[in-house]
């Protein structure tokens, strides 16, 4: 399996990572959003308003980014030997994780939460408040149809931060700009890819 760590990119409004492992903020996000407990006066968390529950729909640019931190290090560093092209038709499972929105404001929350002597302590965040943390219902649905309209299958993940995208390996490096290969090191045989993922920026008009 490729290992590749969470990494922030200035695409999709900052909002998008890609990885192919489980992404710990994933995790904390799911974690919050299955909570109660709503929060009290004075919480640092900012009150969700009418931007963070809106439809409005975002158009990619005609420029692209890069995803940087995919490219495992013995490929990076030359050290692995290609030992052939990644089967075009082999079936791939891939998890597209959203950035935390607000990332300063969460932590500030996660702290406060956590902080047993704070008066937030274990007052978790309820769906709708973690609302200005997570992508709006329209980034959300414009990176699921850009995906889409790239060939991918495209469904809801186990997190409000996740999409599940599944395809070809043909069909993965098309839609991500890059080349998947089979690489050898140390008696080791992995596949990979050989160059960081490039995906269009999204550009509010």
């Amino acid at each position: 399996m490729v290992k590749s760590r969470v990494c922030s990119a200035l695409i999709l409004f900052l909002l998008c990572v890609f990885i192919i492992t489980q992404s710990p903020i994933s995790n904390t996000a799911q974690v919050l959003a299955f909570s109660k407990v709503p929060m009290g006066a004075g919480s640092p968390c900012p009150p969700p308003g009418a931007t963070d529950f809106s439809n409005k729909l975002i158009p990619p640019s005609t420029t692209t980014a890069s995803l940087p931190g995919h490219v495992v290090q013995p490929v990076l560093q030359g050290g692995a030997q290609l030992v052939r092209p990644l089967n075009p038709n082999l079936q791939l499972h891939l998890a597209f994780v959203f950035a935390i929105r607000n990332p300063t404001q969460f932590q500030d929350c996660l702290n406060a939460i956590s902080d047993p002597s704070s008066p937030q302590y274990r007052r978790f965040l309820n769906t709708t408040e973690l609302q200005p943390f997570l992508p709006t219902p329209g980034e959300k649905s414009s990176v699921f149809a850009f995906l889409a309209h790239e060939g991918l299958t495209v469904t809801n993940g186990p997190s409000p931060l996740v999409l599940d995208l599944a395809g070809n390996a043909q069909t993965v490096m098309s839609a991500l700009g890059t080349r998947l290969g089979v690489y050898s090191y140390r008696n080791v045989t992995f596949f990979a890819p050989a160059s960081d993922p490039q995906i269009p920026r999204i550009s509010h008009h």
